[in-house]
């Protein structure tokens, strides 16, 4: 009995523990629990609605990751809200969905209904592994604001969101954000991209990697620059790069889009720093493309495959150029959803009785196979295509005439990937200077290869 009359006792004490705090709580606050919540979803709601020509965000999902994309929202009343984006090129035409502030783990506002900021996170818009989308929320937590901006935070990424109020001139001038992006991702300019860095009368070049299908950029044999990847977003009038670039000593994040040069310029100081195309780098280290050449030790018959089935890794990859992926997309797909173009194989060094040092292609293309046969030139870094013939040539169809020209029509750098795609097979990367053509190949010639 003593035991159930402590215990009772106990639980008395906790429940007027309880009272008590809650009593303390509303002296301390001055309000219920319930009341300031509900003035806290007010305030929200106030602000979003305050701003004329609503809100600018400049999203980023993950630092590091895939760069930032921008959108307008316009807050027409409780529910609806307008919006833009420049995620795609269609982005820009206006779009109503649904929104409401909600109680989560704070004072919420949530896009309810399919909007455009649900691209970045939709799993079928996946840069990199499929189904995970671009890291993308449409909940995001309110922790406060000032007279211009409004502060959240995303839940699962727990990245600073920022709300900036937009203007008349943002929704007017919106749509050439994605001109910028088409000049920055242009494929009809050559495939390499450098840094050419002015100071001091001294002009250097750094390469770099832009990868198109995310907002990134990675330098590569850098020895002026400490940072490497640089996050992308963009404007109107050109591109702000996160962090910003440290040259020489000055900081510079804001890029100028210079159409009589078709470069972006950076000018902080007296150091200038334009992002250009290139024809060829400014540095190529990568001899990868020596095993190829017809020497003693080289391998015979040493061959390389480029995929695009479906349940294949290579066709979408980031490192095959957007090009590629539109020429092949534009000559179809069968039946079954795959595409036409299934197959571009390589075979170097072929002992098949054709002049010294020939190679050849083999394109499957709705079924059938079109054969073309080169040799190429040492160049001392790539090598020079020397064309022979294809196989009655007469049967093979123009477009993959058109296609081989793109890729082999020039000369041809070779790089070998630091890392696997899909498979243990060592992944040798194409690149023409004919186009802006890469894409990665399987080396199948391997012993023990797996694919």
């Amino acid at each position: 009995m003593k035991k159930y009359i402590t215990k009772a006792f106990l639980l008395t004490m906790i429940l007027t523990g309880v009272v008590s705090c809650q009593k303390e709580e509303d002296r301390v606050f001055d309000k219920p629990v319930s009341e300031r919540l509900s003035e806290q979803e007010k305030k929200l709601q106030d602000l979003l609605l305050s701003s004329e020509y609503g809100w600018k965000l400049v999203y980023n999902t993950s630092e590091g990751d895939f760069g930032s994309y921008t959108y307008l929202m316009r807050f027409k009343d409780s529910r609806n809200v307008e919006m833009v984006s420049d995620f795609t090129k269609n982005g820009s035409k206006p779009e109503t969905t649904e929104y409401s502030i909600q109680q989560r783990a704070t004072t919420s506002l949530v896009f309810t209904t399919r909007a455009k900021i649900h691209e970045l996170s939709d799993p079928i818009n996946s840069p990199y592994a499929a189904g995970k989308g671009y890291y993308g929320e449409y909940q995001f937590g309110y922790y406060g604001n000032t007279e211009s901006t409004i502060d959240f935070r995303s839940p699962k990424q727990d990245q600073k969101v920022t709300f900036v109020k937009a203007t008349k001139e943002d929704w007017d001038t919106f749509s050439q954000n994605y001109t910028m992006v088409e000049k920055m991702n242009s494929i009809s300019e050559p495939y390499f991209r450098v840094l050419e860095i002015e100071s001091g009368g001294t002009k250097e070049s750094i390469d770099f990697n832009n990868y198109g299908v995310v907002r990134l950029i990675e330098l590569a044999n850098n020895n002026l620059i400490k940072e490497e990847v640089f996050g992308l977003a963009y404007n109107p009038k050109g591109i702000v790069l996160s962090p910003p670039m440290d040259v020489k000593g000055q900081k510079i994040s804001s890029f100028i889009y210079d159409a009589s040069t078709n470069a972006f310029i950076g000018k902080e100081g007296d150091v200038k720093v334009s992002i250009k195309y290139s024809k060829n780098p400014a540095v190529w280290t990568d001899m990868s493309y020596k095993k190829l050449l017809p020497v003693p030790g080289n391998v015979v018959g040493s061959t390389f495959t480029f995929r695009t089935a479906n349940n294949l890794q290579l066709f979408g990859s980031s490192i095959t150029s957007e090009l590629l992926k539109q020429e092949i997309a534009a000559m179809g797909k069968d039946a079954a959803g795959q595409y036409n173009v299934s197959f571009i194989d390589f075979t170097f060094n072929a002992n098949i009785g054709l002049p010294v040092n020939a190679n050849y292609v083999e394109y499957t293309y709705k079924g059938k196979k079109y054969l073309y046969f080169f040799s190429f030139v040492d160049m001392k870094d790539r090598v020079k295509i020397v064309p022979i013939q294809w196989n009655n040539s007469s049967a093979v169809p123009n477009e993959i005439k058109n296609l081989n020209t793109l890729i082999l029509g020039e000369d041809v750098y070779f790089r070998l990937e630091p890392n696997k795609i899909q498979y243990t097979n060592p992944v040798l990367t194409f690149i023409s200077t004919k186009a802006p053509i890469s894409f990665p190949t399987w080396d199948t010639s391997v012993p023990n290869k797996v694919f």
